[in-house]
């Protein structure tokens, strides 16, 4: 079997390129860049005044978060003078309630203890006039006993006689 073969290669390349640059400047502070390769096109379009405003934008913001921080800090200071002088404020009135308070408790001491001793003396005056006034009714007693007894052992003894 004997056969016969046959090969080719063939290779084409073909470049066709095609560079061009265009650049346009003075578009309102601007550059606007155009390139070509190929069939590949780049726009480049820088804004000077865009990148510069935004820069400016970004400072006034960082100016603002700035201002807002200090007025937190001012407005947190204000509050903690506020709360530190209700504090005091509180501290005050509390000290102040205290002691009326214990003035109030002496006061009410003293007139109980008053009020207890006058009721002793009262007492006590009572007591003594229960004795002179059972001392002078006994006495009386005695004696109207006495007289009546007397009486009695007379008409005993008169009658005694008359028997």
């Amino acid at each position: 079997m004997g056969g016969r073969s046959r090969s080719s290669s063939r290779s084409n390349t073909t470049s066709n390129v095609d560079n061009s640059n265009v650049q346009i400047n003075g578009t309102e502070g601007g550059v606007v860049n155009v390139e070509g390769f190929g069939n590949r096109t780049t726009l480049i379009n820088t804004d000077h005044e865009a990148v510069e405003n935004a820069f400016e934008f970004g400072n006034d913001a960082l100016d603002s978060v700035d201002n807002t921080v200090d007025e937190a800090f001012d407005f947190g200071g204000k509050a903690f003078d506020f709360g530190l002088d209700a504090l005091q404020e509180t501290n005050e009135l509390g000290k102040f309630a205290i002691n009326e308070a214990q003035e109030l408790s002496q006061t009410a001491l003293t007139v109980a203890g008053n009020a207890q001793t006058n009721a002793f003396a009262k007492i006590k005056e009572l007591s003594d006039a229960f004795k002179v006034n059972t001392s002078q009714q006994t006495k009386q007693f005695i004696l109207i006993g006495s007289a009546v007894v007397a009486v009695v052992v007379l008409l005993m003894f008169l009658r005694r006689r008359r028997a």
